[in-house]
């Protein structure tokens, strides 16, 4: 049949069964996974979590955290994002921390790893629907930064994306099924 791929954004504050725990906010999971062992460590607890409330199974999961999203992005040369309105937040949280100003006009742009990691967390001016659309729009821009390299510039950007990515990312699929799922994407 048709093989196709779907996108899902869930709200971090969303009120889920968290499975061996009780109700929690859905982006809790990780953590109490950690805490708890015996609920098998935080990958493990919030892909239960997620299939749990979905009624789907999941088979694998991958966690990036920001310097890998940031490293990711980078590796694959930055992103082309069409920001439809402008953006200003005052009070967005920096990696030590603090807090800074970050402005986006609208328009056009190219957005390395530092930036485009600003535009998917920022939150002031709208809502947590805004910004999973904008998640969602850096998802897809990377896929087509990816999309319009011959096979040879893919490879290459392929091993220096999993370097900078050592360390940064969570996965539970097996070393020999990630090379195909790799070129499946």
């Amino acid at each position: 049949g048709m093989r196709r791929v779907a996108m899902l954004s869930i709200p971090r504050d969303l009120i889920v069964e968290i499975p061996g725990y009780g109700y929690g906010r859905i982006n809790a999971a990780h953590v109490y996974g950690d805490l708890s062992p015996e609920l098998g460590g935080g990958l493990t607890l919030v892909r239960a979590t997620v299939s749990n409330l979905l009624g789907v199974p999941i088979d694998y999961a991958v966690l990036v955290n920001f310097s890998g999203f940031i490293g990711l992005i980078d590796a694959i040369g930055g992103i082309d994002i069409t920001v439809p309105k402008a953006l200003y937040d005052g009070a967005y949280p920096t990696m030590d921390y603090g807090y800074m100003e970050v402005y986006f006009e609208p328009g056009m742009q190219h957005m390395d790893g530092q930036r485009a990691l600003q535009y998917a967390r920022v939150r002031h001016m709208d809502s947590d629907f805004e910004r999973s659309r904008r998640q969602q729009e850096i998802i897809l821009a990377a896929a087509r930064q990816l999309r319009n390299q011959n096979p040879l510039e893919l490879l290459d950007t392929l091993v220096s994306a999993t370097s900078s990515l050592r360390g940064y990312v969570e996965t539970d699929i097996p070393e020999d099924r990630m090379v195909g799922l790799a070129w499946a994407l």
